[in-house]
C-alpha cells in the first residue's frame, strides 16, 4: 500500500512537471510574433540590417548589383574593369563597399587616373550564372579587362541540393525554447549537408560537366577579344575551406586559364587570426574585412605586375 502511494505521488510530480514544461513551451512559442532568423541574436540583427542596406542600394542598379548604374558605352580614354562574381562581390555580411572588388577600386583610384571598376556580383551566383550574364549583358559594356572571382561552390550546375541557407527560419520555435542548443544542432546539420554537397560538386561527373561549361565560357570570351583572368578567393583559411580551391587549380591549368590563387598570400598574412576573426561577422561565414583587404591588395599587385593598368599613375 505504501509503495502504491509513493508511486502515485511520483506520478503526480511527473504530471505537474510535464504540465509546467508545456506551459513554458507555450509561453515561449506563442507569446509575441514568431521571429525569423534575423531576430535570434544581436549579431543576426546586425547581419540582416547590413544585407537589407545592400539590397536597397542594389535596387537602383538595373541588374541588382551593389554598384552605381553605368553607361553601356564607356567614356573616351577610360580603362574599364569589370569584376564578375557572387556574394563575395555583392558584399554579403559586409557593407557593400567593404567587398573586395570595391576595395580594389578604392586602391586603384588612389594611384591611377582614367580607370573605371564595375562590380558584377549577385548572391547565389555560380560560374553558370556568371557566364550567362556576360554572354547576354556583360559583353555589351565591352570591359577592357574582366576579372572573374572563383569561390569553392562555383561548380554548382544545379544537379544537387543541400540544406537551405535560411534553415533557421524553419525552426524559429526551437530557437524560442533553447536558442544556443538550436543554433548548435542546426548549424552542425547545415555544415554537414553543405560539406557533402561540395564533395559531390567535385566528383568526376560534375567536374566533367563544369569543365565543358568553362570551355564554352572561354570560347565566348575569346570571340569578343576579352582580356580576363580568374581570382581564387578562399572563404576562410581552414583546410576545409582550401581543399577545393586546390583541386580546381589543375582543372584551370588544363584549360589554359590565367588565374591567381590567393590562398598562399592570405595564409601568410592572416594565419595569426582565428577563424572567427576572419568572418564577415559572427552571424555570417563570408570573408571579413581582413580577408577582403588581402584580396584587394593582391589583385592590385597582380594588375600592376602584369602591366594591365594605364601608365598614368598619380
Amino acid at each position: 500500500m505504501a509503495v502504491s502511494k509513493k508511486r502515485a505521488r511520483w506520478y503526480k510530480l511527473i504530471i505537474v512537471a510535464f504540465t509546467l514544461l508545456l506551459v513554458f513551451i507555450a509561453l515561449k512559442v506563442y507569446v509575441g510574433p514568431a521571429p525569423n532568423a534575423s531576430g535570434l541574436t544581436d549579431w543576426q540583427h546586425f547581419n540582416d540590417s547590413l544585407n537589407l542596406a545592400n539590397k536597397a542600394f542594389a535596387e537602383n542598379h538595373p541588374h541588382k548589383f551593389t554598384d552605381r548604374p553605368r553607361k553601356v558605352e564607356k567614356d573616351s580614354g577610360i580603362y574599364r574593369i569589370a569584376v564578375l562574381g557572387d556574394s563575395f562581390i555583392w558584399g554579403d555580411g559586409l557593407p557593400y563597399d567593404s567587398a573586395w572588388s570595391h576595395k580594389l577600386e578604392q586602391r586603384i583610384l588612389v594611384k591611377y587616373d582614367s580607370v573605371e571598376v564595375m562590380h558584377w556580383g549577385r548572391n547565389g551566383w555560380q560560374t553558370k550564372q556568371e557566364f550567362e550574364f556576360y554572354a547576354t549583358e556583360g559583353k555589351k559594356y565591352k570591359p577592357d579587362l574582366l576579372i572573374i572571382g572563383y569561390v569553392d561552390n562555383d561548380p554548382d550546375m544545379g544537379r544537387f541540393e543541400h540544406m537551405h541557407w535560411d534553415f533557421r527560419n524553419n525552426y524559429w520555435w526551437l530557437y524560442k525554447i533553447w536558442p544556443s542548443l538550436a543554433e548548435k544542432i542546426l548549424a552542425d546539420s547545415y555544415g554537414k549537408s553543405y560539406a557533402n554537397w561540395l564533395k559531390r560538386l567535385y566528383g568526376d561527373e560534375n567536374m566533367s560537366i563544369y569543365k565543358q561549361l568553362w570551355t564554352e565560357f572561354i570560347d565566348t570570351l575569346d570571340a569578343h577579344n576579352q582580356d580576363y583572368f580568374v581570382v581564387l578567393t578562399p572563404a576562410c583559411l581552414a583546410y576545409s575551406c582550401d581543399e577545393y580551391y586546390l583541386k580546381i587549380a589543375p582543372v584551370f591549368d588544363t584549360l589554359g586559364l590565367e588565374y591567381i590563387n590567393l590562398i598562399p598570400a592570405s595564409t601568410e598574412k592572416l594565419s595569426g587570426y582565428s577563424y572567427e576573426e576572419l568572418l564577415a561577422n559572427p552571424a555570417n561565414y563570408h570573408p571579413g574585412t581582413k580577408m577582403t583587404n588581402v584580396f584587394a591588395d593582391e589583385v592590385l599587385k597582380y594588375l600592376e605586375t602584369s602591366g594591365r593598368l594605364p601608365v598614368n599613375a598619380q
